[in-house]
């Protein structure tokens, strides 16, 4: 039998192993069937669902969600709100007001008829999705220059950080400088589809966005990668700046990371079609 003492225990070692919360459920079960002559245990038995109900009370809050997709940030009403891409399977139809779960009906109609807030949110909101779904096949893809990848997966911890920074209750403006770095990467990830570019190619890039840019534009010549290079002055100079606090001013956070997100979606894109 399954006890609160058992549990307990069990836990302990787990603790002492420091085995990550969401293996434990899971752990415990195949424990206890070993215990109990190799005891077939169902998912959906009484048993199990002890187990997990119990490690989901005596655990980190919200540690046995599924969570999210992709998650972002959006900019509306002097506020920083998440943006949630959802995990969903086959042919869905999302809607992308429901990606902003903690704002409030009341703040949502009122977006809702501002013709030219609500376009500038779906259009931020697509290139969340697209990022999220491009990045999602690409990073187990096998057919992408090794090098590219990491790097890509690089800039992808860096956009995620400066939405973390920014969704807390206390905008953090150092989100402007991983947004910076964010952007750095990308471009030299794009650059690093081709086998070619190697690391002594980006380092003799070096910080320089601008630079890297018209490489890219010139690899390219996509007209939207053109359009971006007056954009790019919103970032601090990497050099100057990375010892000073950055400027907390919500607006320019804002400018600054919805520009990355659109680079981020750009490059994610060019990135998917190497896998095609």
């Amino acid at each position: 039998m399954m006890t609160e003492e058992w549990l307990k225990n069990i836990n302990n070692e787990f603790c002492k192993k420091d085995i990550a919360y969401k293996q434990r459920p899971f752990m415990a079960l195949s424990k206890f069937s070993i215990e109990n002559n190799n005891m077939i245990i169902k998912l959906n038995s009484d048993v199990a669902q002890k187990v997990f109900n119990w490690f989901k009370e005596n655990a980190k809050k919200n540690i046995y969600n599924i969570g999210s997709l992709y998650s972002s940030t959006y900019f509306y009403d002097g506020e920083f709100w998440e943006v949630e891409i959802p995990n969903f399977y086959g042919k869905v139809q999302l809607n992308p007001l429901e990606s902003l779960k903690d704002m409030p009906i009341l703040i949502k109609n009122r977006l809702l008829a501002d013709f030219v807030k609500v376009d500038e949110y779906k259009k931020h909101w697509k290139n969340c999705l697209d990022f999220a779904l491009n990045y999602n096949a690409v990073k187990v893809s096998e057919n992408i220059n090794e090098y590219g990848l990491q790097l890509f997966k690089a800039a992808y911890e860096e956009i995620t950080s400066a939405s973390i920074l920014l969704n807390e209750k206390r905008t953090n403006p150092r989100a402007l400088f991983n947004s910076r770095l964010a952007v750095e990467i990308f471009l030299k990830s794009y650059l690093a589809i081709d086998k070619n570019f190697i690391e002594k190619n980006a380092i003799e890039i070096g910080h320089d966005l601008k630079k890297g840019l018209k490489k890219v534009i010139k690899k390219s010549n996509f007209q939207s990668f053109k359009d971006l290079e007056n954009q790019l002055n919103i970032f601090p100079n990497f050099i100057k700046e990375r010892y000073k606090p950055q400027i907390d001013d919500k607006r320019i956070l804002w400018k600054a990371f919805s520009l990355t997100q659109h680079i981020g979606a750009l490059v994610a894109y060019e990135f998917s079609r190497e896998i095609i």
